[in-house]
């Protein structure tokens, strides 16, 4: 993109010359179209814009000229041979059957009449191409300059990638029309425009907006806005220095008289809450005298605008008297007249202007031109539907007296339609994920409260504590008020906690978060992450009271845990000693544990240890193999068994046993006789 110069003071936080648009690669676009209108399926148009950076003159590889043919392989309209299409201006054709918006405002006394007509409807969700040739043998991709077309559209040569989203075929006031601030039409998406130029990455669905005056969802995205067909005679924007200001720039932007509030309820010119009066001063430096001068809609926040976020609907206005403080600051005042604009219809927008729409500074004409260097005041009026922030950027399009092509620098305005241009701010950092936490990556939710732009990675530092080493911010996604940012938690145990360093980068329109100068939107308070890697450890003992030696069963042993655990069970002890142990029994938990060993077969000693692995903590670490002091007990319940033996006599001693015996029984014989 090329960088402009700037002349004069903008007022910080306020107005912002965003950039200049510059040229792309193709030299001929189809800029804005649509298939079908409020006079039915003939209601239609095809706008070309030069998109060069040069004066563009029409000569066909083949045939009579340039052909708009629709995906049929028929040509529609010609663009002759020998036409010049100036730097940045356009060229129409319309179809004559139902085309609706002839009483457009285009040139100086003109309107956006057809440069060439057809009668043959081009059907709802065709594709559209612009050929350098009017042979439609020659209608091939080597000969393609642009085309736009529907997903529904079988022929790839009539779209570009996958082609925009196909419309349900109401009869209403759309188009599709080229973004040229970057934003895709986002409603909610606040700051300056990325990419302030005409739309061209060969890729439909991006590159076009839809807009209907009644703000319909008719599958392609919903938001107010208008047709605005331009044609060979309309005014036309190019590159160049340019210089913007705020109204009076001895106040603040946001301060009367360059923007006014007034509370007063006008519903019926879409006012409802009252209306904001945007003010500027636009200076011309094309070099030539200024004869007709409008300002295009490019960023609006409007229906349908979600809660906080203000519904604008530009509306026309008149010329007001204003009393101003201009350099020297303090010297005194003066009155000047703020010119009204008025809101370019057709079409009807009963519900005020939107996206693409135009608003015309009467005063500037062929009679009364704005001389070159000489700058006018101008205001735009926004009826307001609903209050919140707002942003309001403008395109200048006009007319010289030699054909000279203005400035086509973006001027931006963001702020609050109640309590001014307040600076957001960080509400919370939050925890997505849960906490404690091992994993090697968690997220945060950080909430601003207002639509904010300008976050990245670098607004966010880490707060650790303990052993955390190498942890870092890897991406921050999302839009609006809402931004979810994911950290790695790298290596080590402690804490990690998210902070939002304020360098002014991150703004509301221009408003810096605090407001103007780092660090005074800090946020440091948001919600820290427990990263916990540390395995359990766990140790075996005799449990108190357990005899030793031990006579009966079963043998009890104290399990501790450094922390409260899972999923230990009997299956995690090994059962060892002598006296051949065979049943563990578990009960406690979740610290500690007991472990009843019976089933001993025999005396000896009984001991338990813990395999590794056994239990998982809260964040599923796993444990430690166990440790002991003592963790053996003697077991003696088993009772002896006692057995006699006679020990072996020899042959004599046999004998004399065997006399005594009888002299025994013979004795007790006798006694018995007696």
């Amino acid at each position: 993109m090329r960088s402009i110069r700037l002349t004069g003071r903008l007022a910080a936080g306020v107005f912002g010359l965003l950039a200049a648009q510059a040229a792309l690669s193709a030299p001929l676009i189809i800029s804005e179209f649509r298939v079908r209108g409020p006079n039915g399926a003939n209601d239609e148009f095809v706008e070309i814009y030069n998109n060069s950076g040069a004066d563009h003159t029409v000569a066909a590889s083949s045939g009579t000229g340039y052909a708009i043919a629709a995906s049929n392989g028929v040509a529609r309209a010609i663009i002759p041979n020998g036409t010049v299409i100036p730097n940045r201006g356009h060229w129409l054709a319309v179809n004559s059957v139902g085309y609706s918006l002839a009483s457009y405002p285009a040139g100086n006394g003109t309107t956006a009449t057809g440069d060439a007509t057809y009668t043959t409807d081009i059907p709802d969700n065709a594709g559209i191409a612009l050929f350098n040739t009017s042979e439609p043998a020659d209608f091939t991709l080597a000969n393609r300059m642009d085309a736009v077309g529907s997903t529904s559209e079988a022929n790839a040569l009539y779209k570009e990638g996958t082609g925009y989203p196909a419309l349900v075929p109401f009869s209403i006031d759309y188009s599709f029309y080229r973004d040229s601030c970057g934003k895709g039409g986002s409603i909610t998406t606040f700051g300056s425009c990325p990419n302030p130029t005409i739309a061209d990455t060969d890729n439909n669905a991006v590159d076009f907006i839809f807009v209907d005056t009644n703000g319909t969802s008719a599958g392609a995205g919903q938001r107010l806005g208008a047709p605005g067909p331009e044609n060979a005679s309309s005014p036309i924007t190019n590159p160049a220095s340019g210089t913007w200001d705020v109204l009076d720039t001895c106040v603040s932007g946001q301060s009367p008289p360059n923007s006014v509030r007034d509370f007063t309820s006008d519903p019926a010119n879409n006012s409802t809450f009252g209306t904001q009066d945007i003010r500027f001063t636009y200076t011309n430096s094309s070099g030539q005298n200024l004869t007709r001068l409008r300002f295009r809609i490019v960023d609006l926040t409007t229906f349908p605008a979600p809660s906080g976020i203000a519904d604008f609907r530009p509306r026309s206005s008149t010329a007001v008297v204003v009393t101003v403080d201009r350099p020297p600051c303090g010297s005194g005042t003066s009155n000047v007249t703020v010119q009204g604009t008025t809101l370019e219809q057709p079409p009807s927008q009963p519900n005020g202007s939107g996206f693409n729409g135009s608003m015309s500074v009467g005063s500037v004409t062929l009679a009364t031109p704005l001389a070159n260097g000489a700058s006018i005041d101008v205001r735009v009026l926004n009826g307001i539907q609903q209050t919140g922030h707002f942003k309001l950027g403008l395109v200048p399009e006009g007319l010289t007296s030699a054909g000279v092509s203005i400035t086509g620098n973006v001027i931006q305005f963001d702020c609050a339609t109640d309590g001014g241009c307040t600076p957001p701010n960080v509400t919370s950092s939050v925890r997505v994920d849960a906490n404690p936490t091992n994993a090697p990556t968690v997220n945060y939710t950080v909430t601003f409260d207002l639509a904010v732009a300008g976050v990245d990675t670098s607004d966010f530092t880490l707060t650790t504590t303990g052993t955390i080493a190498g942890a870092s911010v890897t991406s921050v996604t999302g839009s609006g008020t809402t931004r979810n940012v994911a950290v790695a938690t790298g290596s080590g145990t402690g804490t990690i906690r998210l902070d939002v360093v304020d360098d002014d980068t991150i703004v509301a329109g221009t408003t810096p978060l605090g407001g103007v100068g780092a660090g005074n939107g800090n946020f440091t308070t948001g919600q820290a992450y427990d990263v916990d890697r540390t395995a359990p450890t766990v140790t075996v003992e005799q449990a108190v009271g357990q005899p030793d030696p031990a006579p009966t069963s079963p043998i009890n042993f104290t399990v501790t845990f450094s922390e409260p655990v899972s999923n230990f069970d009997a299956a995690d002890i090994i059962l060892g000693g002598t006296a051949g142990a065979t049943t563990a029994v578990v009960t406690g938990g979740p610290t500690v544990f007991n472990v009843a060993v019976s089933g001993m077969t025999t005396n000896g000693t009984v001991t338990i240890s813990i395999v590794a692995g056994a239990a998982i903590d809260a964040v599923g670490n796993t444990s430690t193999p166990s440790t002991s002091i003592d963790n053996v007990v003697i077991f003696n319940g088993v009772a002896p068994i006692v057995t006699t033996e006679m020990p072996m006599l020899s042959p004599p001693m046999l004998l004399l046993l065997g006399v005594l015996l009888v002299f025994v029984a013979a004795g007790a014989r006798r006694r018995f006789v007696d």
